[in-house]
């Protein structure tokens, strides 16, 4: 990309102002705001396009993968500053809007199930591996995980905020 021009860099659909390029491995640029989740980060320029499929989380924020079939198991993975403590939670569409002063962000599960919590975590990605029982009437089930992550989550000073709401099927 160095010997290109007309240089863009997005995020998501959203375009980076500021676009710089230092060398063949960096380039600067002003991250635009957004809620949490992972984006596609994509750059181009007059001699084409790369596209890195997930390549910027902002965080908090949760991705799901795994082998999403009875017997499988779904990967959480919870994207997140180190340090930070995590609560993952799990429910049934349809997602909601509930505003939980002190905390940023719209918890979007309305009946959930605490499924972890972990007191400080010092990586910038915790997977959780849930295991999907071998029971075909699973089979079409549509579920949600969401997490809130922070730090002082129950003392006084709290600060956190909620991740995006990543939405599944059982195959």
């Amino acid at each position: 990309f160095s010997l290109g021009t007309n240089l863009e860099v997005f995020f998501g659909d959203s375009q980076a102002p500021g676009g710089v390029i230092v060398n063949d491995q960096t380039i600067l640029c002003d991250v635009p705001q957004r809620g949490p989740g992972l984006v596609d980060l994509t750059v181009e320029n007059s001699n084409g396009k790369a596209v890195l499929e997930g390549g910027f989380a902002y965080t908090p924020a949760v991705d799901i993968g795994g082998d999403l079939f009875p017997g499988g198991s779904v990967l959480a993975s919870y994207y997140l500053a180190p340090g930070e403590t995590v609560v993952g939670l799990i429910g049934a569409p349809p997602k909601v809007a509930v505003p939980l002063p002190p905390f940023a962000g719209i918890r979007e599960i309305g009946a959930f199930h605490a499924l972890f919590f972990v007191p400080t975590w010092y990586q910038p990605r915790y997977d959780f591996v849930l295991p999907i029982p071998d029971d075909a009437g699973l089979s079409g089930g549509q579920f949600l995980m969401q997490a809130l992550v922070g730090r002082n989550l129950w003392m006084a000073g709290q600060q956190g905020a909620w991740s995006n709401c990543a939405e599944f099927a059982i195959r």
